[in-house]
């Protein structure tokens, strides 16, 4: 749903705390179209959406996997002279990640990039996730090089994500390369990252490779 042109534009602190109040209950209610509408109700009474409004409506789109009210949302932010933050794009690369969407997933990391918005762990992460669901292990491998060009530490999210995503890919040898990483980076493996590990071990016939991780 498009945003029309605003109103007559009106500044009224309490009121916008009001409204993002309002759209964070319901993007946790997961009524993303409520929220939506209560974003386009504000906008049409005169006020003119905030960042953060945006930035809450997007978080609720995101909840419910709805990509393409995400991606519609940054659009009209963009029309309304209004610059997405991190947040935003994150929460819109999240969105992509339930529908498996990591094409256009990375299309906003590239475009928060040609905006000087600087991409976070949590985009990342998101990103690496979405690699994972769409078995995209290459790729998933690359951002975790990534995240080192960009001076960021990757997490054990990351990383579980990155292992996971080999898994899904039956590649064992990068999955136990990726464990080792992150034991290098000081990084303690969580259940989920040894489960994928022994997985990708048990995929490519490694038995005794399976045995050592349990």
């Amino acid at each position: 749903m498009s945003l029309p042109s605003p109103a007559k534009t009106t500044t009224c602190v309490p009121l916008e705390v009001n409204v993002v109040s309002a759209i964070s209950a319901r993007g946790k209610a997961l009524a993303w179209e409520d929220a939506l509408q209560t974003l386009w109700t504000s906008h049409k009474d005169g006020m003119s959406p905030s960042q953060i409004a945006f930035g809450a409506t997007i978080g609720a789109c995101s909840k419910c996997g709805r990509w393409e009210a995400a991606l519609a949302l940054l659009q009209d932010m963009h029309k309304l002279d209004l610059c997405p933050n991190d947040f935003c794009y994150g929460s819109a690369i999240g969105a992509c990640r339930q529908g498996a969407h990591w094409l256009t997933a990375l299309a906003l990391l590239r475009q928060l990039q040609s905006e000087r918005v600087r991409p976070n762990v949590i985009i990342y992460s998101a990103l690496i996730s979405c690699c994972e669901i769409a078995q995209q292990w290459q790729f998933a491998l690359h951002l975790i090089g990534e995240l080192s060009v960009q001076t960021l530490q990757p997490d054990v999210i990351c990383f579980s994500a990155a292992v996971s995503a080999c898994e899904k890919g039956q590649q064992w040898q990068q999955a136990l390369g990726m464990l080792h990483l992150m034991r290098q980076s000081q990084l303690t493996p969580n259940i989920i990252t040894f489960n994928a590990a022994i997985s990708a071990c048990e995929k490519g016939l490694q038995w005794e490779m399976a045995l050592w991780l349990l």
